[in-house]
């Protein structure tokens, strides 16, 4: 299904009013994909997964974190789950509120990729999984704003894969962003060190207005 949409897609692409339709069935198909995993995707979220938009394109690895019965009744009361239309926006994704939520959006996202595209995507989406299961035993990277750090270096790692997936070797080097020793990773460590050193230095009560 996922294959045949691409190909009219491609066929198409003189076309944009067509191409936005196909856009469309594509999303859906994602969407239908993803019941399986138990992740609710917002139409928005699906359509900027099948243009890889992470980073400064809007599109976030927490809006595949997993959601319970609740949230997902909650979910549908407050958005048009139908609209799969460019003007339906996609709300804000969910917080990671501790490193075990980035890793469960990792694997729902790795299920997916692996269902939508090439073999290099999965690879850099396994990299990144395998990396929060390595990062999850420390405790180095736990602290205020650490996890909103982390995903935010996810997501911009993400965003420079866009670029590599037509060329194998520059997706290789992508992987490698996911290795403690990689520049990128070491200025993550310093962010969230000095997050820590500066709310260690707030006053008692600075200190406790600011977890309410």
């Amino acid at each position: 299904m996922r294959n045949r949409l691409q190909a009219l897609r491609a066929r198409l692409e003189d076309d944009p009013e067509m191409v936005r339709d196909v856009d469309e069935l594509i999303a859906l198909h994602q969407a239908n994909l993803a019941k399986e995993f138990d992740y609710l995707p917002h139409p928005g979220a699906a359509r900027g997964c099948y243009g890889w938009d992470f980073g400064l394109r809007g599109l976030s690895s927490m809006y595949f974190g997993p959601v319970d019965v609740k949230k997902e009744r909650d979910y549908l009361r407050h958005h048009d789950m139908t609209d799969f239309s460019a003007k339906n926006k996609v709300p804000a994704p969910q917080k990671a509120r501790e490193l075990a939520d980035m890793l469960a959006a990792l694997e729902v996202l790795s299920l997916l990729v692996n269902g939508m595209y090439t073999t290099m995507a999965v690879e850099v989406v396994d990299a990144a999984r395998r990396f929060m299961l390595s990062l999850r035993k420390m405790q180095s990277m736990r602290g205020p704003g650490a996890d909103t750090e982390l995903v935010a270096w996810f997501d911009d790692s993400f965003e420079i894969s866009r670029a590599c997936l037509a060329r194998e070797d520059l997706v290789a080097e992508v992987k490698t962003h996911f290795q403690f020793n990689h520049e990128s990773y070491a200025r993550v460590e310093q962010r969230v060190t000095y997050l820590k050193v500066e709310a260690a230095l707030k006053p008692p009560s600075t200190r406790k207005n600011s977890l309410r």
